[in-house]
């Protein structure tokens, strides 16, 4: 492909035609539809930054090409230095910025001879999850069923040299970046909710809405314990249960700032990132420093899991072999059962949102769906949420009568923080794999399994590998071996496309039921058929 060069005078109205141009390159350079979605928003955004801090009618060119087999793109625009990456100019814009921290970590920034230019590096569509899943699984079995006519001794000294020694590196990798990133996405996350005092009424009571949903979906789950995990555990006992909850409230607070990070304890990370995550945020702009620190951070632990989002498929396979060397192989085939609940459960979360929005607002439930079906399919087909954001909140505004202001605010708040459908779904993993290899389970680690599963869903990051960090973390915390990862990720993969859309579908009912109390709603848009 030949490197195409542009010119336009940098105006509101060209900032869609150059969006427009973007698009086509990324479709006929094969990048994925979520990335070319994120990358059109973040190349508007950076524009329209140019234009606000004026640069309006100066001429801005625009190269995109392949350099080394990889899709890029460069704005240039000559004048006084503004890096648009960092200038926020509300809290929205900060909120905004750290949701789309994943593309932006491919975004560079740099002022040469009166030009500024800004440089996207994109990444070109890789082989589909479940060809390459497939490819793994098949391979891993062949190879694992060859290896069984190979003398015993010299298929353990394999095992024992080569198979369960690399498997044991790579989660050794996986425990060195899962603390940091996890600690890093929480206070990030926290810091992006904006400054308190511009959050306002209508921030909190998103934000208290969207935990309280959490909660009920943790709470929710626990219907399912007995289903997947036969109960409590005989020597559990009763009469210690309340001394087991108070060690584990103030067993929360670490003995020192790094030994959490050692030990792996997660919920002692996500205190200690709670803690510094609301002092930034009260602190404000006195800590820029630290905050731009902080990004960095992030930006070199997002890279650092995407390369170990790379190396999941050889886990996968070492995992695979080993478990058809060691016979148990039929812990894959049993997952039929996890999925039938899984599948009831987020259906069940669906139809109560439903039943309860249809009742409360008096809307009829087939022009409810209707409304949510364009952003549910979107999300369904691609598994990203970012690419349905521009339906559900079109659709959200102009077809269920929510107030523009709530849904600029809330939506991207919501595609973090109101994850229900997630923390089921980390809920019965933990209950299933205990069940699977017979973890004791008490009421207290009931209760920690809630709660490691609200804040992991929030925490989960947004990139390549990111599930291998949470399932290790969720697992560590919750004593299931660290070989049910492989498995969990083989689930993940069949469930991540069904968990994003119902995800994407009930969020504007939440969204439906703050602007109703706070008389932000028109219902005479929302209760319209839209034809």
């Amino acid at each position: 492909m030949e490197t195409v060069t542009k010119e336009y005078l940098l105006l509101p109205e060209t900032c869609d035609l150059i969006a427009e141009d973007v698009m086509d390159f990324c479709a006929g350079s094969r990048v994925e539809k979520r990335d070319a979605i994120i990358c059109r928003l973040s190349v508007e955004d950076c524009l329209m930054n140019w234009i606000d801090h004026g640069l309006k009618e100066k001429t801005v060119i625009v190269r995109m090409g392949l350099r080394m087999f990889t899709p890029y793109i460069i704005l240039e625009v000559e004048g006084k230095r503004i890096n648009p990456l960092e200038q926020q100019d509300d809290a929205y814009n900060d909120y905004f910025q750290s949701i789309q921290l994943g593309i932006l970590q491919r975004a560079e920034f740099s002022y040469k001879s009166g030009c500024n230019l800004l440089y996207f590096r994109l990444k070109r569509r890789n082989l589909n999850q479940f060809v390459t899943m497939g490819i793994v699984l098949f391979i891993a079995i062949v190879t694992g069923v060859l290896g069984m006519y190979l003398p015993d001794g010299i298929r353990n000294k394999l095992l024992s040299g080569i198979v369960e020694p690399l498997y044991d590196a790579f989660f050794r990798i996986i425990k060195g970046v899962a603390g940091p990133m996890v600690f890093l996405s929480v206070t990030w996350g926290i810091f992006g909710i904006g400054d308190p005092d511009t959050l306002g009424r209508v921030g909190r009571k998103l934000i208290r809405r969207y935990m309280r949903t959490g909660v009920l979906a943790a709470l929710g789950a626990m219907v399912f314990f007995p289903i997947m995990c036969d109960g409590f555990s005989k020597a559990s006992g009763s009469q210690n249960t309340f001394d087991d909850i108070m060690d584990m409230i103030f067993g929360i607070v670490p003995p020192s700032f790094f030994e959490p990070f050692v030990t792996g304890n997660t919920l002692q990370i996500i205190f200690l990132a709670s803690i510094i995550g609301i002092a930034l945020l009260f602190l404000g702009k006195r800590t820029s420093s630290i905050v731009r620190g902080m990004e960095q951070l992030f930006l070199v632990v997002n890279y650092l899991m995407s390369i170990v989002g790379k190396m999941v498929p050889i886990l996968i396979f070492l995992v695979v072999l080993n478990m058809v060397w060691s016979e148990t192989l039929l812990t894959l085939v049993s997952i039929w059962k996890f999925l039938v609940i899984y599948f009831i459960a987020i259906f069940a979360i669906f139809i109560i949102f439903l039943t309860v929005t249809c009742v409360r607002q008096k809307v009829s439930p087939k022009i409810l769906i209707k409304k949510l079906l364009p952003a549910f399919l979107i999300a369904h087909s691609t598994a990203s949420s970012s690419a349905a954001f521009g339906t559900s909140s079109e659709n959200c505004n102009k077809k269920m009568g929510i107030d523009e202001s709530l849904v600029n605010f809330g939506l991207p708040l919501g595609m973090v923080m109101h994850r229900p459908v997630l923390i089921m779904y980390y809920s019965l993993v933990i209950y299933y794999f205990a069940g699977i290899y017979d973890v004791p389970c008490t009421p207290v680690w009931l209760i920690t399994g809630a709660l490691i599963s609200i804040v992991l869903a929030v925490a989960s990051p947004p990139v390549a590998g990111g599930g291998t960090v949470i399932y290790s973390m969720l697992f560590a915390q919750m004593g299931i071996p660290a070989e049910a990862v492989a498995t969990a990720l083989v689930i993940d993969l069949i469930t991540d496309f069904s968990a994003t859309a119902f995800e994407v579908g009930v969020l504007p009912m939440t969204l439906i039921g703050v602007s109703s109390q706070m008389s932000m709603l028109d219902k005479d848009i929302l209760k319209k058929e839209d034809f």
